[in-house]
């Protein structure tokens, strides 16, 4: 009969335990669950929304800006590159402009003018013109200061970077791309390859830098 009590008893307990330890592991899940929907909730934010698409156009415009100057001695291939190219620019600046209203065209301007700049040097280089390289510095000359003062001015509404980041961004952005393209030009395909994964990623900066930054600028934009 002591036995049989002793073995009630233990059961009991066991099964106490197994209860608490069944509680404990759904207030565990429970909060598991809510901790998951509140990342994913984070993960999705208007601020992260806009931070990824800003940069995957950006990247995009990298690839179809050294795709469209490599293709400048096709006619057809170039011809719908060189859309794509557009689009991709005013895809950009149809993002900027619930924030910066007909301001948006600024940077889309810019972008044009960069994308102009490299497509005239590729086709100066695939007609064989001896000044290509000339009129290429000529155009880079112009173009980088320009691209820097917007970045660091604090006469238009776009936010204002340090000297030294924009600088370092549009410099090492259009040496990217102009050695992908010289890449693709003299045939070095292995090369051509590995320059275009190097504007890329480097884009990729590029974009995140900008968009924290408007981001950061404009947080009424980004509840």
């Amino acid at each position: 009969m002591k036995q049989k009590s002793t073995i009630l008893i233990l059961s009991i307990a066991l099964a106490v335990v197994v209860i608490v330890a069944i509680i404990l592991y759904l207030s565990a899940q429970s909060n598991f669950n809510s901790q998951l929907q509140q990342t994913k909730l984070d993960t999705n934010s208007s601020a992260d929304v806009f931070n990824n698409r800003f940069n995957a156009l950006l990247q995009e415009h990298s690839l179809l800006l050294i795709g469209t100057a490599r293709r400048a001695n096709t006619s057809a291939a170039y011809n719908a590159s060189l859309l794509a190219l557009q689009n991709n620019i005013n895809e950009v600046g149809q993002l900027l402009t619930p924030i910066y209203g007909a301001n948006a065209s600024q940077l889309v301007s810019l972008w044009n003018q960069k994308a102009n700049i490299f497509i005239n040097y590729s086709i100066s280089v695939n007609n064989n013109d001896p000044n290509a390289l000339v009129y290429y510095n000529a155009a880079e000359a112009n173009y980088i200061p320009q691209v820097v003062a917007f970045w660091t001015s604090t006469q238009n509404p776009y936010p204002t970077l340090s000297q030294a980041t924009a600088t370092q961004l549009v410099t090492q952005n259009q040496a990217n791309v102009k050695a992908a393209i010289d890449a693709w030009n003299a045939g070095n395909y292995p090369l051509y390859y590995q320059d275009l994964d190097t504007a890329y990623v480097q884009m990729g900066l590029y974009g995140d830098t900008i968009a924290n930054a408007i981001i950061q600028q404009n947080p009424q934009d980004f509840p």
